[in-house]
């Protein structure tokens, strides 16, 4: 690879925005989304980002429950460059489900840029896995958080990849 290309190639993982969306509760869950933005980070992709990182100003509504649901969907429509959506054993995965199925339904210029990644032995129902496979989005299973990490840079390179060339052929 010349050092050309991959100065290049650095470049554009710096601006992408990743969009990490997972469980919050509980705490170990929300830490380990944590954990997944610094990876991403580290690795060059400045822009990895969870929900929490944006400001709560200005108030998408005053309630809150309505507030989150509108700041996500707002992140995952005008925001997101990339989505990764995380499931994870033993947390409360039903925000993320409906992020996800927000997406499905309402962002589809944004399905191909997504990966669904849930932990092993996390339980996903039929209705969750019907539109995965419908949708045709790109679904794995880790088992660590190294892995969630590994699964997590792949899929950013490879769409970063296809991102450059694309720009080089325009």
């Amino acid at each position: 690879m010349s050092a050309i290309f991959s100065r290049n190639f650095e470049n554009k993982k710096k601006i992408q925005r990743v969009l990490i969306l997972g469980p919050y509760k509980p705490k170990v869950a929300k830490e380990r989304l944590v954990k997944l933005r610094d990876c991403l980070q580290s690795h060059g992709y400045e822009g990895a980002r969870i929900i929490e990182d944006f400001p709560n100003i200005p108030k998408y509504d005053e309630d809150p429950d309505k507030h989150f649901t509108l700041k996500s969907q707002d992140k995952i429509r005008n925001w997101a460059d990339i989505l990764i959506f995380v499931f994870m054993r033993r947390a409360d995965n039903l925000g993320v489900w409906a992020e996800l199925q927000f997406t499905i339904d309402f962002v589809k210029d944004k399905l191909h840029y997504l990966v669904e990644l849930h932990e092993k032995r996390t339980v996903l129902s039929t209705q969750t896995r019907g539109p995965l496979k419908i949708s045709r989005i790109f679904s794995y299973e880790f088992y660590s958080d190294r892995q969630l990490c590994e699964l997590s840079l792949a899929f950013c390179t490879n769409i970063v990849y296809e991102f450059f060339w694309k720009s080089k052929s325009t």
